[in-house]
């Protein structure tokens, strides 16, 4: 499991080793191991046989398209020798399991509060960038794939560093509902998903006051993220298979 991982914040890395830890007691992997590209320590040893590298990360960005695998040396997201067979999963952003999860923190918080469904929209806050698009594709992607299972057109997607803001998507969706549940597309509980969500929201709440906003925190910590890390591997090992 490769993560982006921070300079500034251990809690970064928390979500990864939780379920790394969880995917070690179960027999399905021989070794499960965690790296992070920001700690810029020697890149790990990987044994022989199949191994799988599951990027964790929100998008298909340039971490995910162009410095993994550089640095295990993969063609075509894969490489293959005498001893060795790796190959590149999906990154968790793009995963077509992840809207589940999503749904299920939105259906949480409906029932914990005892939210009207039909009066109640969902935004999808995401870190976003001018220069790429890979945040914003993955977001989007989510946003739909949810839309679909949650049977609602009420939704939105928000950005840290692009538009629309969070301010400007809440304010949209708040002229149609009387609740908002936010969701944090970020992999961990970095400083973008538990002070720069946070701090945006209240900023907004502060002038209106109409409209409640409940903020579910980053998925990537949720605890189905084991079983979709499981079925990604499932799913990668049948492509080379099939």
């Amino acid at each position: 499991m490769i993560g982006h991982g921070s300079t500034t914040s251990e809690r970064a890395k928390i979500a990864i080793e939780e379920h790394a830890e969880t995917l070690r007691l179960s027999p399905r992997f021989g070794k499960v191991q965690t790296y992070y590209l920001m700690d810029e320590a020697a890149k790990p040893i990987i044994p022989a046989g199949e191994s799988f590298l599951l990027p964790f990360f929100m998008s298909e960005g340039y971490f995910v398209k162009k410095r993994i695998p550089q640095l295990f040396a993969l063609e075509d997201f894969k490489y293959l020798d005498e001893t060795h067979q790796i190959y590149q999963c999906d990154s968790l952003g793009v995963d077509p399991e992840l809207a589940e999860i999503l749904n299920q923190m939105a259906k949480e918080c409906v029932y914990e509060n005892e939210l009207s469904i039909g009066k109640t929209a969902f935004l999808l806050i995401a870190h976003g960038s001018e220069k790429n698009s890979a945040s914003a594709e993955a977001a989007y992607y989510q946003r739909d794939q949810l839309g679909e299972i949650a049977k609602t057109q009420n939704l939105g997607v928000a950005f840290l560093e692009q538009s629309p803001s969070i301010a400007q998507e809440l304010s949209r969706l708040a002229e149609a509902v009387d609740a908002i549940v936010c969701l944090g597309l970020f992999a961990a509980e970095g400083p973008h998903a538990i002070e720069d969500v946070p701090s945006e929201i209240e900023t907004w709440s502060e002038n209106n006051n109409r409209t409640k906003v409940y903020y579910q925190g980053p998925v990537g910590v949720r605890s189905e993220i084991v079983r979709l890390v499981q079925n990604s591997v499932s799913r990668r090992a049948h492509g080379f298979q099939s």
